[in-house]
């Protein structure tokens, strides 16, 4: 009798866990979204992150140290990350900057809530084009922006959208950090982006001659080969002659200071300037700067006469 009891209770009990699982997954509430979020979380741990070490003093990847140094990132400052990955950028700045306020968007859901499992910080699951929402620091805008690895799985018109909506959420002389931009620069990147079907190729200068052409509330562009700058041990090989990155530098609109230092901390000294052809920079032509800093005051102020402000 004890086997037929048995099997009985094995019946029953698959039974009941079925109807469990029915009911934890055709009924929206705090449970199903504990156990959808905990799967997600733990399937981007095991496919994603299981190689990943936590940052520390010998860390070459990501390149926080030298990123920080070129966007003059300091403690206590806001930065919004697009692309969270596995925590990578995030652990790195606040291992340097332990104070920092950190907002960060992925598409993956697991990623989101993987990076709030070990990290503190605001992290939200977004397409990396889709921030209209996103809060911003303080009411008044991040001070830095970074996306790393994050944009060349969009085409192009995406990728300009991504940009275009993270500059509105950087404060007036705050800076952006485009990593391993993927752009022809040879006849050989179309043999590999015909190959590499994940992959979108830029044309050549697509942010300073395409899709930020023309931006008065930007000072700079300026690229950079990253093999001058990293190690090329974590460039990929395919993309190495061609793979930059691309800062970004919004205007200071209205400066009470009286002597104008460029927005960039030396970067002659890393022989960046003047180098690549697509970077666009006002810090060579300091009286080109002053104008357009002019152009945009007088605007403004334009704008508040339409709009029937009280200047006074």
């Amino acid at each position: 009798m004890r086997p037929v009891k048995w099997k009985k209770v094995s019946i029953i009990s698959v039974l009941v866990a079925v109807s469990i699982i029915y009911y934890i997954f055709s009924h929206r509430g705090p449970v199903q979204s504990w156990v959808m979020d905990k799967s997600s979380e733990l399937l981007w741990e095991s496919f994603n992150c299981k190689g990943v070490l936590r940052w520390n003093a010998s860390s070459k990847w990501p390149p926080v140290r030298e990123v920080s140094n070129i966007l003059r990132i300091r403690d206590k400052q806001s930065i919004f990350v697009n692309g969270l990955g596995c925590g990578e950028w995030v652990d790195g700045l606040m291992s340097f900057f332990p104070s920092l306020l950190v907002t960060g968007v992925d598409a993956n859901v697991g990623s989101v809530h993987y990076v709030r499992k070990i990290l503190n910080g605001s992290f939200h699951t977004r397409q990396a084009y889709d921030l209209l929402d996103i809060p911003l620091e303080g009411d008044k805008g991040f001070d830095h922006a970074i996306s790393d690895h994050a944009l060349h799985f969009l085409d192009k018109e995406l990728q300009c959208s991504a940009v275009k909506r993270m500059l509105p959420l950087l404060k007036p002389g705050g800076s952006m950090f485009i990593g391993q931009n993927l752009e022809k620069c040879d006849s050989s990147m179309e043999q590999i982006s015909n190959k590499l079907s994940s992959v979108n190729i830029l044309p050549m200068c697509f942010w300073s001659n395409e899709c930020l052409k023309g931006r008065t509330d930007i000072a700079e562009i300026i690229y950079i080969k990253e093999g001058s700058l990293f190690s090329s041990e974590n460039i990929n090989p395919l993309f190495k002659d061609c793979t930059t990155s691309v800062l970004i530098y919004k205007h200071i609109m209205i400066s009470k200071q009286k002597d104008k230092k460029p927005l960039h901390p030396n970067l002659e000294s890393y022989g960046m300037i003047g180098d690549h052809t697509c970077t666009k920079s006002d810090h060579s032509s300091p009286h080109k700067a002053d104008e357009k800093v002019k152009e945009g005051i007088k605007k403004a102020i334009k704008d508040m006469k339409l709009k029937g402000l009280d200047m006074h």
